[in-house]
This record gives structure tokens, sequence and C-alpha cells, in this order.
């Protein structure tokens, strides 16, 4: 599958590539927030997810879920088992998760309009990132940058993303 870059996508890479240097999962200064750097397709993974925002910027991951198989890639994200199917040294699998504050979620429910949906739909899907969203992810991860700024300003980026999220095509989902 072949992701078209914007200016703004080719930023997301950087950035991660910059606070991710090597392969691993690595941890940022800023709480819940983690970028995953992988140079090759590899052996699945299991493991139990708190409720987050999964955002691929480059090569794709494929995660199973019962008889399910979810696919992601550049353009997708998702909000939470895995493996690696799309990476090299050349092109790496690059993510970043941000773990999302369900009581965060909550206070913000009233401005986001709509009630809890009263059907049950799997608690993971896959969706494209819209370029708010997107911004907003960038926007996060440039804090680390300026390690000053973040008590100010994380609050703010934190509210938006779960706004963007509460007001994005999954929204029933986080809802519930």
């Amino acid at each position: 599958m072949t992701v078209s870059r914007t200016p703004r996508s080719q930023e997301l890479i950087d950035l991660i590539a910059r606070f991710a240097k090597e392969d691993g999962d690595h941890a940022t200064a800023i709480p819940g927030v983690s970028v995953h750097r992988r140079s090759a397709t590899g052996t699945k993974s299991c493991g139990a997810y708190k409720p987050s925002l999964a955002l691929i910027a480059q090569g794709a991951k494929q995660v199973v879920l019962g008889d399910d198989i979810y696919r992601y890639s550049g353009a997708d994200y998702l909000p939470v088992t895995t493996r690696i199917v799309e990476a090299s040294e050349e092109k790496p699998y690059l993510s970043v998760t941000f773990g999302i504050d369900t009581t965060r979620v909550a206070s913000l429910l009233a401005h986001a309009g709509g009630g809890v949906p009263a059907s049950t739909a799997r608690g993971m899907t896959v969706s494209s990132v819209t370029p708010d969203l997107e911004d907003a992810a960038i926007r996060l991860l440039r804090l680390l940058d300026r390690p000053e700024d973040i008590p100010a300003l994380l609050p703010l980026i934190e509210q938006e993303i779960i706004y963007r999220l509460l007001t994005g095509p999954q929204s029933a989902r986080l809802r519930q």
C-alpha cells in the first residue's frame, strides 16, 4: 500500500524517528506517550492494552482480535496485539502511542455532543487519520523539544486529541 505523504505527515515521521533512534519501545518525558521503531517485520506479540490511540507514521502493523484481523498503516489510527508487517532498515516502522485518560473523556463528552451509544461494538477499529488529529499529534511530540512547556501545554493538547476522537468517525467506540 502506498501512502502519499504530506509535509505534515513527513514531520510526524521525522519527530518519531528523532525520539526513537533505535528499534524498540521508547517512553518519553510526556506521561502516557511512547514512540516505537522496528526495522524488520516481526513475530507476533500478545498483550493487554489500556485505552489508547496508536498512530502509525510509517510502515504497517497487523492486529488480531479473535477471528478479526486489522491492518493499519501510515494513514490510519487504531485505538489500541500485534505484528509488524511492513518495515525495513531504510524505512522502519514508526509509531506513537497516546494513553487515553477515561476521566478526561467523560469530562469532554458534554462539549463533544451526543451521548453514550446504546449498542456494543468491538473496542478496536482502524480509521483514517484526519488532518486535525495528525496536527495535534505533531504538536504533542514537538513538546519533547521544549520540556519546560509540557506542564502548561500538555493538558491542552491532550484535551484536543480526545475531543478530535470524540468528534471523529469512531466516536461511538470511545464514548462506549
